[in-house]
């Protein structure tokens, strides 16, 4: 029998036909319990090398317009998909199996197309193959697969070009002309997402066209559709094109009777009346302003006194100019809105920030817009966190207006509501907070002699409600108060030796700030014991009270030199200095009680309390007298500084000491005279290392770190000269720590991630764009690819590659590119900050965006 002419063609493709069969039975068996991420990896790697081939296949299959085995697994396949995505779409973010889903379910769609016939469709087909179509290209976009999703849009597009050759009646080319529109609709949010908005401003005119054809369902789709685009734009402060878009979204929503909408579709519309309200106030013209107005009162002629209406027309209130702006209204509005509102803790706190608003415009009218709040809705509720809420609020605003008798007196009169309407007391923490509030009135009118305001204060002070609280926590507080039992002396022994022990094995591995509670504990220990106790355990206690107060101090200078916080630096420094008097009151009494060598250790204690105070001294008298030249205390503490390193009593590790406090010390003052310290830190370091001495590594690394951050806040603050001194100290400072570079590295990598102010997804779209690849200067390897653009590229790898700035995940080719980074940033930004406020798009300011640096950050 001869073989048909194209038998040598058939046996290829019956081949495919059965690989594509078993791939998509294979592909059924796989998706419902595939969950390790590395195997969803795998498998959407797969598929997606599956898609690139099937689309290119043909079929011809002379017996029927159908191949009905691809077409029936493409089917189940494709069911099987979207159950599964049904089941996994509560998932915020997206998971890798739903990318996965999504490629299977694209899979599925191209074996039901490569089933089917091109040269034998009937409409039924056309119109299946172009809903399947959409619906995967819409869970493409959902899964930002553009290039797919523009790939099915394309066959969808094929699809209903066919049908409308067919010469369909009227009827089914109805629904031919709702299929283009979703498609049209689907093309316009996939040049939105690609941030094409000239081509989708082009795909909406084409959508608009077919507005009267498209129905209802779809029309509230597209509404949806154009209110994220513009919500999207008003995100990113475009509040013009903003507008422009949700206005769009306002007239589809609004080309339907609203008798005709679905509930989704009533709320839609609100949510993008407000939207449209918000963009127009945020464009900032009278006409944009003038629109939101108006969209406002067709919004309270529509719906009435309605939270969100309210919400708006106060926001309209608040954006007009200051000098205009309509107190009266603006309470007006706060009484429409109280009296509609159902309480809430949200509408508590909604209400209260207006009418905190309203009393820095208007005090009287916000006092009587509270008041009725208080009268009407919140002490009716008698909850008591609110009351005390509000009671408090209102107690702040009659403190901080300007004094007179009916001030007081409405005061008075929400606290004798409280008392007629509320049974419960206020808790303690209000009254507190009302007495103390009060109370500073009553001093002020004092001093001022206000005799008869401070009297009207001290009634208010006196009020009954108050007197209720104060009585209730006399009562609670008897009730809870300890027996008070005392220790036997046994013990007191046993808790006091325990402290101090365990303090003590403990010095080098707890945190100061744990040494210093448990020391003090010890000390409160010794105080407990009584008076009557032998001479021998008495001088025992005395001498390891002298310990503790030693410990505490120690404690206390290692957190004071830790602090950044000045207050707290200082009171730390006050109760040092409070041990090392404790310290010394008991000296002279255990000299006399010791042997020679207890007395050396004594002594050798208090010589190293006395540095401490020294310090604390220096630290306190430097913050107490104002009137003390910062230039005379740098000098003094250099005389210091430079005899104890000529001394050979002192090594370099307590010199090294020293330096860090005269450091600390004029950090605070003029900058010549800590910039003079860090450079003669600077050359003590190198003289050291040239006579292959060591600085003590703990103070070098303080001193490294110090230098560095000093010169980030200075940065920071515009100060861009100063900073390059001390970060370039502190580079100094790094290349002679003993650490293998590793401390130098690491404030390299410090600065680049500094410097290197966008994220990596930024710089990415950056460089995408055209004023990116024209800024600085082209390679010389004829790529036509600027320096600063192919910078750009590698900084986002190496932001890539280490997301959570990982100094240890960076390879060397990425360290030696950081460098070149921040050489480069630290040469431009001062210039190009002055050239970014004057022109953000200029040539240079685009060139140093391209290294990652955005000038106007």
């Amino acid at each position: 029998m001869v073989p048909p002419a194209n038998s040598s063609l058939a046996a290829p493709t019956e081949r495919r036909t059965k690989a594509i069969i078993s791939f998509c039975q294979e592909l059924q068996k796989q998706l419902p319990s595939i969950s390790n991420q590395l195997d969803v990896r795998n498998l959407t790697n797969e598929l997606e090398n599956q898609i690139c081939a099937i689309k290119t296949y043909s079929l011809r299959n002379p017996e029927s317009h159908r191949h009905q085995k691809l077409d029936i697994v493409g089917t189940s396949l494709w069911n099987l998909c979207t159950q599964l995505m049904r089941q996994g779409q509560d998932e915020s973010p997206p998971t890798a199996k739903s990318k996965l889903l999504t490629f299977a379910r694209t899979f599925a769609f191209f074996v039901l197309a490569l089933a089917q016939r091109s040269d034998a469709n009937t409409l039924g087909d056309l119109v299946r193959l172009a809903k399947l179509a959409v619906k995967s290209s819409k869970s493409c976009i959902e899964a930002e697969q553009f290039e797919l999703a523009l790939l099915l849009l394309q066959k969808a597009a094929d699809y209903n070009g066919a049908m409308q050759k067919l010469g369909l009646p009227e009827g089914e080319l109805q629904e031919c002309k709702r299929l283009e529109a979703e498609y049209l609709m689907l093309r316009m949010v996939l040049s939105w997402k690609e941030d094409r908005l000239d081509v989708a401003d082009h795909m909406y005119s084409k959508v608009e066209k077919l507005e009267h054809q498209m129905g209802i369902p779809l029309m509230e789709a597209f509404a949806d559709t154009l209110f994220e685009i513009g919500k999207t734009l008003a995100a990113r402060n475009d509040f013009s094109l903003a507008t422009k878009w949700l206005d769009r979204a306002y007239d589809a929503i609004n080309s339907q009777g609203l008798d005709q909408l679905s509930r989704e579709a009533v709320e839609l519309r609100m949510a993008i009346s407000q939207a449209l309200v918000h963009a127009n106030l945020n464009a900032g013209t009278d006409h944009s302003f003038q629109k939101a107005e108006n969209l406002v009162a067709y919004m309270e002629s529509e719906i009435g006194d309605k939270l969100t209406v309210l919400l708006l027309r106060l926001e309209l209130l608040l954006k007009s100019p200051a000098e205009v702006f309509d107190s009266p209204g603006f309470a007006a509005v706060l009484r429409r809105l109280i009296r509609c509102a159902d309480m809430s803790e949200t509408i508590l706190k909604i209400i209260l920030h207006h009418v905190r608003i309203l009393d820095s415009k208007s005090p009287t009218l916000a006092c009587e817009i509270l008041d009725y709040f208080f009268g009407t809705r919140v002490l009716p509720s008698r909850r008591k966190e609110w009351i005390e809420k509000v009671v408090v609020f209102r107690t702040q605003m009659a403190t901080s207006r300007r004094d007179t008798a009916e001030s007081i007196q409405s005061l008075a009169m929400i606290l004798d509501a409280i008392e007629e309407n509320n049974s419960q007391p206020l808790g303690a923490e209000a009254a507190v907070s009302l007495q103390t509030l009060i109370w500073k009135k009553i001093e002020s009118s004092f001093a001022q002699k206000q005799l008869d305001i401070a009297e009207a204060w001290c009634r208010t002070a006196l009020h009954p409600v108050l007197q209720k609280t104060v009585a209730a926590s006399i009562h609670n507080e008897a009730m809870n108060e300890p027996g008070k039992k005392l220790f036997a002396v046994n013990e007191l022994d046993w808790f006091c030796k325990n402290a101090y022990n365990i303090g003590l094995e403990n010095t080098s591995s707890w945190h100061p700030r744990y040494l210093l509670r448990l020391f003090r504990c010890c000390l409160a220990i010794i105080a407990e014991y009584p008076k009557d106790i032998g001479a021998q355990a008495s001088g025992d206690l005395a001498l390891r009270e002298m310990f503790c107060n030693f410990m505490a101090a120690a404690a206390l200078v290692c957190l004071a030199r830790s602090e950044d916080n000045v207050e707290v630096q200082l009171q730390s420094y006050l109760n040092m200095r409070k041990h090392v008097k404790a310290f010394d009151a008991g000296y002279e009494d255990c000299l006399s009680t010791l042997d020679g060598a207890s007395r050396d250790d004594i002594r050798t204690k208090l010589s190293t309390l006395l540095v401490f105070d020294f310090e604390g001294a220096i630290c306190l008298k430097s913050k107490k007298e104002t009137n003390m030249p910062a230039t005379v205390l740098y000098s003094t503490l250099r005389i210091i500084v430079n005899q104890i390193w000529a001394l050979e009593l002192f090594d370099h590790a307590k010199t090294a000491k020293y330096m860090r406090c005269l450091l600390q010390a004029t950090l605070s003052g003029p900058p010549e005279t800590s910039l003079n310290v860090m450079e003669e830190i600077c050359s003590a370091v190198k003289q050291e290392a040239d006579a292959k001495a060591t600085f003590p590594p703990l103070e070098l690394e303080w001193l490294i770190t110090t230098a560095f951050n000093h010169g980030v806040d200075l940065y920071c603050n515009g100060e861009s000269e100063l900073s390059k001194s001390w970060i370039a100290h502190a580079f100094t400072l790094a290349h002679y720590h003993q650490d293998g570079g590793d401390l130098e590295a690491l404030l390299q990598e410090r600065e680049f991630n500094y410097l290197v102010n966008t994220s990596a997804d930024d710089l990415e779209k950056w460089l995408k764009g055209q004023s990116s690849e024209t800024a600085g200067w082209s390679k010389d390897d004829g790529s036509g690819e600027t320096v600063g653009h192919e910078s750009g590229r590698k900084i986002v790898d190496i932001l890539h590659g280490s997301p959570d700035w990982d100094p240890d995940s960076y390879d060397g080719a990425g360290v030696y590119h950081m460098r070149r980074v921040v050489a480069y940033c630290r040469r431009h930004p001062t210039q190009e900050q002055d050239v970014a406020r004057r022109d953000p798009d200029s040539r240079s300011v685009h060139s140093l965006k391209d290294w990652g640096h955005g000038p106007a950050r």
